[in-house]
């Protein structure tokens, strides 16, 4: 299949599941609380979600419960490129492409050598168990993931979470596709 092709039949099973997606997000975020990996990281770098994406909403509160840092992406409009900004409940408004963003007025997350350990939730139309993934097609992960990765290694972690149906055995992918260090469905 092609991307194209691999995004079209995720769509198709994510219309068919509509009435589900609710109950598997909880069980995604409960799955993700539960890992080795979040319950170590300091700084969660996570997304607001569109209705056919995992609503991360309870991992979000959990984190900020248990006194996590916790960053959302704003996208920089017509380029490909995203920056985080601390998640503020009270400065989220709609942003680009109907997704809730962050203000700009909230501290922003910078790329940089970290000593604290970060996750990065990581969005997707479909991944592989391996943790190959495909996006929606801009880049906006790939070009974020790249970015950090190059000024910090050792303390990051990648987590994309999905569906199980979005989990598919091979997928088109092109040198610049991120993969991600663990794939989290319900």
């Amino acid at each position: 299949m092609t991307k194209k092709e691999v995004r079209d039949y995720i769509k198709n099973l994510i219309s068919l599941n509509k009435n589900k997606l609710s109950d598997f997000s909880t069980s995604i975020c409960k799955n993700v609380i539960n890992s080795a990996v979040y319950k170590e990281s300091e700084i969660l770098l996570a997304y607001m979600a569109l209705n056919d994406e995992v609503n991360l909403s309870l991992l979000i509160q959990n984190a900020i419960v248990s006194k996590k840092q916790v960053y959302i992406p704003r996208i920089i409009p017509d380029t490909n490129k995203m920056i985080f900004y601390k998640y503020n409940p009270e400065k989220i408004k709609e942003g680009s492409f109907g997704i809730l963003e962050p203000d700009k007025e909230n501290s922003e997350f910078e790329i940089k050598s970290y000593n604290e350990k970060i996750l990065v939730i990581v969005p997707g139309r479909a991944f592989t168990k391996t943790g190959s993934r495909i996006g929606r097609g801009k880049g906006f992960y790939d070009n974020f993931l790249n970015e950090i990765c190059i000024k910090n290694n050792s303390n990051l972690k990648t987590a994309g979470v999905c569906f199980s149906f979005q989990i598919l055995e091979n997928l088109p992918l092109e040198p610049h596709d991120k993969k991600v260090n663990f794939v989290i469905s319900e």
